[in-house]
């Protein structure tokens, strides 16, 4: 449509490669034959914080999720493209004079489209104009749109409820950003499920967390773990992109810092260890998120490598050093995977608290798991290790 409008040039960004292929290759207009078309397959977030120069039209093609089961299957959906953040950083794409901001959406629940207005206003400073045709919305915003023009087009509504009227529901930010979320609430359903977890996990200790040092600092080092790794999946999403690449990358970086703190065990001061855990998270919190993305994508992988790496290497050191020591693996083990499962539980504090405070909830658990080292030190005499 681009093209047959005369435009110049046209960058499409799509993030799956057999889409973008296929669309090369069975399109019957054939638009990636036209040399004025670049083809980018890559996270449309990454692509726009990347992007200079200015452009007369953005467009945010149907980036919803079509995959919907259920009122609940998507909620965990974290999309750094729906964000106050990032859709700030498309509008500074627009040309001044007579650029456009366009966001198609389909809408199954109005809050949802209540949600995107609130956004987008938040995102540019201007009312949104909405055209509606049930159940498609496209948002526009921008110095080119013809608010005059739009509004004399029955099809086209400026209709939505302006953004001071958005009583209950969440704008996504980089921090929380949960576009298929009404709000900052946990639902009964989620409710439900979780104590049900908590329940059979706690049917399980059935006392054991007070009955031996060991158990309570494997059981808390395990929550502490699972929160720093479930912080780092959805920060990586952010600064490399939501592609199917990054889950993979990520699990395997902690998976090989793991085995690190595990293989290579410098003589080092427990004291250093614990302090080393308590400042990576701490830099890990205080760290301008907008510095990192602001990087080239050699130094973010850096940055990011350094900033997920720390925590999990000081706190791998100190499991693999306390591992070495207990007499029971087993019972060390199965007491680390039942506090990953509190840990999961705990990691759904996010969607009220949003990402940042995971950290803070895993300096919780890595200080009561400190409660139990000196237990953990002293209940096996030296020269007892467990090989």
């Amino acid at each position: 449509a681009a093209l047959a409008a005369g435009a110049r040039h046209v960058d499409a960004v799509e993030i799956d490669p057999v889409i973008q292929r296929l669309a090369q290759t069975r399109n019957a207009d054939r638009p990636y034959d036209d040399p004025r078309v670049a083809a980018h397959v890559t996270d449309a977030r990454a692509f726009v914080r990347r992007s200079q120069g200015s452009y007369t039209h953005v467009i945010y093609s149907f980036l919803d999720s079509q995959r919907i089961l259920g009122w609940l299957s998507n909620i965990r959906l974290d999309n750094y493209v729906y964000t106050v953040e990032a859709l700030r950083d498309a509008y500074r794409l627009l040309d001044p004079k007579k650029g456009v901001l366009a966001l198609y959406f389909s809408i199954n629940r109005p809050w949802i489209g209540t949600k995107l207005y609130g956004l987008l206003a938040k995102a540019s400073g201007e009312k949104p104009v909405v055209m509606m045709k049930d159940p498609v919305r496209i948002f526009l915003v921008g110095p080119g749109v013809d608010r005059a023009r739009v509004s004399d087009c029955q099809a086209f509504v400026d209709g939505a409820p302006p953004y001071r009227d958005a009583h209950g529901v969440g704008i996504p930010t980089d921090d929380w950003p949960q576009l298929y979320y009404k709000n900052r609430t946990l639902s009964p359903a989620y409710l439900a499920a979780l104590a049900a977890i908590l329940a059979g996990a706690g049917w399980a200790l059935r006392g054991k967390l007070g009955s031996s040092q060991s158990f309570g600092f494997f059981f808390f080092m395990g929550a502490g773990f699972l929160l720093v790794e479930t912080w780092a999946l959805t920060q990586c999403g952010l600064f490399f992109g939501s592609t199917w690449l990054v889950n993979p990358v990520v699990l395997s970086s902690v998976l090989a810092v793991s085995l690190a703190a595990a293989a290579w065990r410098p003589p080092i001061p427990p004291a250093f260890l614990w302090g080393g855990v308590f400042a990576a998270l701490a830099a890990c919190f205080l760290f301008p998120r907008g510095m990192i993305l602001a990087l080239p994508t050699a130094g973010r992988v850096l940055a990011a490598g350094i900033l997920f790496g720390l925590p999990v290497y000081f706190s791998g050191r100190l499991f693999a050093d306390a591992l070495v020591e207990t007499q029971d693996s087993r019972r060390a083990f199965g007491a680390n995977l039942l506090g990953a499962v509190f840990g999961g539980v705990l990691e759904f504090a996010s969607l009220i608290l949003g990402t940042s405070a995971l950290l803070l909830v895993a300096a919780g658990l890595y200080l009561a798991a400190r409660e139990f080292w000196t237990g953990v030190k002293t209940a096996h005499p030296a020269g007892t290790p467990n090989r």
